[in-house]
């Protein structure tokens, strides 16, 4: 058999050992990204790589993860995360003018970016990580993101949301803030 190597991004991975044809999974492993299994004569390596939000987690897969002892293998995909950013309140005299707001996956780590924003100060969830986050969502993927100033008219705000490896890179929602109805014109 050629030796060859099985990759897969943002999954939950479940194995089964031989004799175990239960339902239940005799381990599990969520969320692993950027997993790479070289497999040789259907026996896995021990140069098995893949990351998760915990060392403890993608060290365990790592370590635990051959094939030839399992009667069941289980990929699930983890979904994309989506990210909705509610129209931003147009009149700088308005308190709602200070607020970013909208929904995405819940639980979710959100970061803006734009003329304005104040740096973010929420530690990641991925221990491995030093990006730092505005908000995390609560449980119906709802956040509300308020600061001191107003948003500067006519700059764009991006927001990215981030949930177990997954990131908003195609869905990052960008709106262009236009106070032409309350600015000076004289």
């Amino acid at each position: 058999m050629n030796p060859g190597v099985f990759t897969s991004s943002i999954q939950k991975v479940e194995v089964w050992n031989k004799g175990n044809s239960t339902e239940s999974p005799d381990k599990a492993w969520s969320p692993i990204f950027d997993m790479n299994v070289p497999d040789s004569a259907g026996n896995v390596q021990f140069t098995i790589t893949a990351s998760s939000l915990s060392q403890a987690v993608s060290q365990d897969l790592i370590t635990n993860y051959r094939t030839q002892n399992f009667q069941r293998v289980r990929f699930t995909y983890i979904p994309d995360v989506n990210i909705q950013l509610d129209k931003l309140q147009s009149n700088p005299n308005d308190p709602a003018s200070k607020v970013l707001q909208g929904t995405t996956n819940p639980y979710s780590m959100v970061v803006f970016s734009g003329e304005g924003i104040p740096e973010p100060t929420l530690t990641s969830p991925n221990e491995t990580s030093t990006q730092k986050y505005h908000v995390q969502t609560n449980a119906q993927g709802n956040y509300t993101y308020p600061f001191t100033q107003s948003l500067t008219p006519e700059k764009t705000i991006t927001a990215k949301a981030y949930l177990n490896g997954s990131r908003t890179f195609k869905f990052k929602k960008k709106y262009t803030i236009q106070w032409d109805d309350y600015m000076d014109t004289d």
